[in-house]
């Protein structure tokens, strides 16, 4: 069942495993530079060539903030965590089905735990 963990004792991962670990490592670092990066574009496109600090400006910097895109913007910070974890998904899924013993244990572990 999804969301159950599972605990493996005196557990040595084989190659292919330290193999997939290192990819699903690499798919998070790009998901959280990818968030980091969506983070900063509201700012951008509200504040980018505001030149001036006059009452007009700020009174037309806060009616961009108020009327920017919010929903779709929370909608692509969601979508990077689907992406995420369905490619996180498919690498535990592929290489459970190359594995065998404690490594199949192991990535259906981490199935269950996605």
């Amino acid at each position: 069942m999804k969301g159950d963990y599972c605990g493996l004792n005196q557990f040595k991962p084989n190659q292919r495993t330290l193999d997939a670990i290192n990819d699903m490592n690499g798919i998070t670092d790009m998901s959280k530079a990818l968030r980091g990066v969506l983070a900063a574009v509201p700012a951008f496109q509200i504040f980018a060539g505001k030149e001036s600090y006059s009452w007009f400006s700020i009174a037309n910097t806060a009616k961009d903030i108020y009327s920017y895109d919010w929903e779709q913007f929370h909608q692509a910070m969601k979508a990077v965590d689907k992406v995420e974890r369905e490619q996180l998904n498919r690498i535990a899924t592929t290489t459970a089905m190359f594995s065998m013993g404690d490594d199949y244990k192991f990535w259906k572990c981490v199935q269950n735990a996605l």
